[in-house]
Parts: structure tokens; sequence; C-alpha cells
């Protein structure tokens, strides 16, 4: 166990007591033993020589006394400066752990920690133990190496200049610290070592570096946006300009001096008096303002903007200070856009279309087509009015709505024509499409509005829907006609041909069994079989006409019913999907869905060459769903249902919108077909 300071006051405090003690034995000893000596020797008197005894033990006596009061005193004296010692190191450990800043001492040989402080561990996050199990290059990343080996590698001498430089650290949580450290000579434990000093300056280096930044963009913005700064001196005539400053006039920054005549030798000759005017105004308190040509020595003409303002300095001194804007560009797109400006207005005049600009609802502008198409005798009649002047009562509520949501939000409306009532100044309505969108005219914003008038269009596209619901009623009165022919032919064919051949059948049959001769017994079989086949043949004829399991069975059987029979002759399979519907829907619908049922399948027969079809029938909350799908080669749908393509297609798409429903068909070649009707249940006729 170490000796503590105490314990080495205790032992020197023994100590003096033992010299004392045995320096008191020992004198006693020598002088009884000597006077001993003395007495047998020299022979003199028994009494003369403990008078000498007793002398002798009397000095001992006082000499040890003095002597332990010495050492005493020596002892007393040394413990108050082991005490004012221990007072010290408490107080210095306590000015350690408590420093602000991260405070380390390390080893500077083997750069392994000594000791660390509580903020050393609070910045890095390692605790006091950690530390002194680590060495100080383990705390710094490898691009802080070379900096941490020049603090490190250098020998401090006691009193000489701290080592000072700037180190990253890595926290324990891996977060990268920079650190300002300062290195040197301290006497530990008796050894060598080197006192490190960190402040943490990561937060103030990345305002630093955001400043530098800040600056770097600021300027680069200023060589970007064409600003240069400058200074004049009255009283020295001397002007300062910035680096930009110099690009923009074209003057080398370096040159010096730089006299108000170099300047102005270089400003427009139009342009002086105005400049030396409005200089001349600054000088009093005026904001300079001002507009400037320059002839740079290159032979370039630049426009340029100066402003500026009369400023106090430290010590009274006033100066002129501004900036320099190079507003070329600018000016150059101002002349193209008068141009254009011009080329506009011009193209506007001579548009056939009508326009108006509108600032606040009121028309401030219309081309000679808006005067026209609202009835007056020049565009300019038209200026002043208010636009919902010449819009119906129908439609006024909806425009002015329109006019301020533009305005509001210009971005909130496509620019795409709406149809409105709009009135012309006689106060006839009629019919027109508008669009608008918002604009801006100088420091206004308007509100430019295209009008095309629709009425003769509308009156077009009603005549033509009216053939058009002519045609579409002629076409469903044809299919309902067709079908009833149908219903009736199929009938008679059940009916009065069929019973006929059914009677040919059985006479034959009757002549066969009663007739002897074999000849014509031979032709009555004949006749029966030949009547037999066109008796099947009719009825195969009345069932495609009119399928009886239409009226009796339902929608479901009868497709089974003509799939069974119309495919036993083919290689192909086929499945039915769904149930029969009920309740049955309208025969005009079940008809509908039968007759393009019968359509697709005839069509894939015929052009497919598929192996396999899908039939699927089902009731959807769109009405009933009519699917057939088959794997066959498929087709140009867009081609089919061109001009002059498939007719069985266009009469499946004629009879699903005859009812108010839908067909879609989606083909690919190579890989097939599908077909998807939808017709409302109720099977209204539009």
């Amino acid at each position: 166990m170490p000796t503590t300071p105490m314990h080495a006051l205790a032992d020197l405090r023994n100590g003096a007591r033992r010299i004392a003690a045995g320096y008191i034995v020992i004198g006693l000893l020598w002088i009884t033993g000597s006077d001993a000596m003395f007495n047998i020797l020299v022979s003199r008197g028994y009494v003369g020589t403990w008078v000498e005894t007793l002398k002798g033990y009397g000095y001992v006596l006082v000499t040890g006394y003095l002597l332990y009061l010495a050492i005493a005193r020596l002892h007393s004296q040394h413990r108050s400066m082991q005490q004012q010692l221990i007072r010290s190191e408490q107080a210095y450990r306590t000015i350690f752990d408590s420093h602000p800043n991260a405070l380390w001492v390390y080893d500077p040989e083997s750069l392994r920690f000594l000791a660390a402080n509580r903020m050393a561990s609070v910045q890095l996050g390692y605790s006091h133990g950690e530390f002194l199990a680590m060495t100080l290059d383990a705390l710094c990343p490898s691009e802080s190496r070379i900096e941490l080996l020049r603090l490190t590698s250098t020998d401090t001498e006691s009193g000489a200049e701290p080592m000072r430089g700037t180190l990253q650290s890595r926290t324990k949580n891996g977060r990268l610290l920079r650190l300002e450290a300062t290195i040197c000579r301290l006497d530990f434990n008796q050894r060598g070592a080197r006192l490190l000093w960190a402040i943490d300056i990561t937060e103030r280096s990345r305002v630093a570096d955001e400043l530098q930044e800040t600056r770097r963009q600021l300027l680069e913005a200023n060589r970007i946006a064409g600003f240069g700064y400058w200074a004049f001196d009255r009283k020295s005539d001397v002007i300062t300009w910035s680096e930009q400053m110099s690009r923009i006039i074209g003057i080398d920054n370096n040159v010096a001096p730089r006299r108000t005549e170099a300047l102005m030798a270089l400003i427009y000759t139009e342009d002086r008096t105005a400049l030396l005017s409005a200089v001349h105004n600054a000088w009093h308190g005026q904001l300079l303002n001002i507009e400037v040509r320059i002839n740079r020595g290159d032979g370039e003409l630049r426009h340029v903007l100066l402003r500026g303002e009369l400023l106090e300095r430290i010590g009274g001194a006033k100066q002129l200070m501004g900036t320099m804007l190079d507003i070329t560009d600018r000016k150059r797109t101002e002349q193209r856009l008068q141009s254009s400006e011009q080329q506009y207005r011009q193209l506007i005049e001579l548009m056939p279309l009508a326009v108006l600009i509108l600032r606040a609802e009121q028309i401030v502008f219309a081309n000679p087509a808006a005067a026209a198409l609202f009835g007056a005798a020049q565009a300019v009649d038209l200026c002043g009015r208010y636009v919902v002047t010449l819009v119906s009562a129908a439609s006024k509520s909806a425009t002015s709505q329109y006019f301020r949501l533009l305005v509001d939000d210009p971005g909130a409306t496509d620019f795409s024509f709406q149809e409105r009532q709009l009135k012309k100044i006689s106060g006839e309505i009629f019919s027109a499409e508008i669009a608008a969108q918002a604009v801006s005219i100088g420091e206004d914003q308007c509100i430019q509005v295209m009008v095309r008038d629709v009425s003769e269009q509308k009156k077009v596209q009603m005549e033509l829907k009216i053939a058009n619901q002519r045609l579409l009623h002629l076409s469903t009165r044809a299919i309902e006609v067709a079908e009833e022919e149908r219903q009736q032919l199929s009938r008679e064919l059940h009916d009065d041909i069929g019973q006929l051949l059914t009677f040919i059948k059985m006479s034959s049959a009757w002549i066969q069994k009663h007739q002897t001769d074999a000849e014509v017994a031979a032709r009555a079989e004949l006749v029966n079989a030949t009547a037999g086949e066109a008796l099947q043949k009719v009825r195969n004829l009345a069932l495609t006409l009119r399928p009886a399991q239409l009226d009796t069975q339902g929608l479901k059987a009868a497709m089974d019913e003509h799939l069974h029979k119309f495919l036993g002759g083919y290689a192909l399979d086929y499945v039915l999907l769904g149930e029969e519907l009920e309740p049955r829907p309208q025969p005009l619908v079940e008809m509908a869905l039968f007759r393009i049922f019968q359509e697709a399948l005839t069509n894939i027969i015929r052009h497919s060459g598929a192996s396999h079809i899908e039939i699927e029938l089902e009731a959807s909350p769109q009405g009933l769903r009519l699917r057939v799908v088959d794997d066959g080669c498929g087709f140009d749908v867009a081609a089919r249902l061109g001009v002059g393509g498939s007719l069985g297609l266009h009469t499946m798409t004629e009879r699903a919108e005859q009812l108010g429903g839908t067909l879609a068909i989606q083909s690919v070649a190579g890989v097939g077909t599908e077909i998807i009707t939808v017709i409302p249940c109720s099977g209204s006729s539009r």
C-alpha cells in the first residue's frame, strides 16, 4: 500500500522520539561506564566520582531535551510544509478537474494519457479510466495525424513558448470535433510529461466556414449579377473600386492611382453632364441613381447603373460610396422586348380571334376582331367597359368567379376554352368560348381573354346531334324489325315448313312400309332420309334465327345450346362461366347480348384460328357483363373499326350503345382477343 503524506509525518515524529531516547540511553551508558573506568584507573575518591557522574547525567538530560525540542520544531515545520503541499495539490487538482476546457496529461514518448479532467470526458464521451487506457493518437483521425506529429514531436522545454495548433478529434459516438490545442511541458509524479489544453472550436469553425462560404457566394453572386463596389474620397480625388467593377469598365484592377479623370474618360460623352450633376447633388445629401454608358478600352459599349450615398466615416470624414451594376444585358433585353411587343401588338391587331385585355375586369385593350364580334364600330369603343356588361345574365356569375380566380391565383386554371353566353353591344345573346390567362403589363396584373364565336358551330352540332339521333333511331328500328322478321321466319320454319317436312317424312315411311315394289320402296326410303336431313337443317336454321331456349330458359341456356351445336364440328374447347341471370333482364337486353355473343363466336371460327374460347356472363354494378376471350392470332382493332372495316364489329358496338352500354375490344397479335360488353339491366335505348 503506498505511503500517504500523513503516514510520512507520523513516521517522522516517531523517528524524532527514537533519536532522542537513543541519544539519552547511549549518553548515560557512556558517562557511567567512562566514569567507572576512570575511578578504577585514577583511584579517586568515591564521592568525587559520583559528583562527576551526576554532572554527566545532568548534561545528558539537558542536551537530550534540547535535542528533542529541536527535532520536534523541525518536525512541526515539516508537517506544516506537508500540509501546505497537500492543500496546494488539492487546489491544483480541483482547478484541473473543474477547468472549463478539456485538459490531458500524457507521456511524450508513448503518448499514453496519464490524467484527464472532467471536461475532457464531457467533450469526448470517454471516462477517466478509458482515457488512461488510450493514447493521444487514437483520438485523432488520419487527416489530423500530420499536425499531431508536428505538435508532439517538438521538444517543449521548460519555460519555452507552448506549441499551438488545430487538431481534429473523434468522440466516443463518432462525432468529429475541431480542437484548438496548446501543449506545454509539465512535471507529473516526478517525471517529465506534457499538458494538452484543448478548446472546442467546432461550432466557431463551422460558423467561420459558413461565413467564408457566404462571402465567396456573395462575391460570386456579385460577379454573376454584374455588381461592383466603389468609394470616392473627394479630398484626395481618389476612387477605389472592387475587382468586379474593374471587369465591368475594362480597367486593370492593379492600376493606381485611380483618379476621377480616368473614370470620367470612359463615360459616354453625352452622359457626362448628367453624371456630374448627379454626383454634385449626391455630395449635398441626395441619393445617386443614374444610368450611364461606358466606352471600355476594348471598344465595347456597356450600360451601367450607378447608385451611391454620402456616408460619414470614422473621424468625421465623408465619402461617397455606392455600387455599379452592369445592365447591358437588361438594356438589350428591353430593346428586344420593345421590338417583340411591337410585333406582338401587330399580331394581336391582325389576329382573327377576338382578344381583350382586362385590368380589374375593365377592358383596357381590344383588337379589331373583338370589336367586330361584339358589334362595336371600332376597338376603342370597347375600352373602358366592364367585361361583365358583355356577358349574359346566365353566365355572369361563373365568368366573374373565373376572372377573380385568375387574379388571386394565376396558376390555378388552365388556359383552356370554356363555353359562355355572351352579349353584344346591341344586346344580342350569342354562344362563345373564352380562354383567359394572367399577364403582367408593366407593374399591373392583367388578364388576357381570347374569345371565339361558336354560335354557328353550336347550330351545326345541334343539327348533327338531331341527325345522329334520327340515324340511331332508324338503326335501332331496323335491328328490331330484323329481330321480328327473324322470329317470324323462325316460327314459320319451325311450324309450317317443319310440319310439311314431317308430313313428307311420315308419308314416305308409310309408302316404304306398305309398298311391295322394291324400287318404289327404295325411292320412298331416299325421300324419307332426305326429308329428315332437311327437317334437321330447318330446325338448326330456326334455332339460329331465334333460339327457343332464349324465350323459355334464359340467356345462359341459349348460349350453352348454341355453343354445343355450333362448335360440334370444330376442334375447339370452350368454357362458359357464370350462372343464369336472376331476375331475367329485359328481352331486348338478352337478345342484344346473345347477338353479340353469336357474332363474336362467328368471328372466332372464321378468322382467329383459336384453340380455346372462354365466355363469362355475370351481373355487375354497372349492368350485365359479357366477356369473350380467345387465344387466336389477334388483329388490328383500330383498322377493323375504321371506315370500311368489319361490319360485324360495328354491329356489335352499335347493339351495345343502342341500349346505353359499352363494348371494348382488346387484341394482341399472336396472343388473342378479348371482347367485354356491359349493358345496363334496364337496357334504356338512347
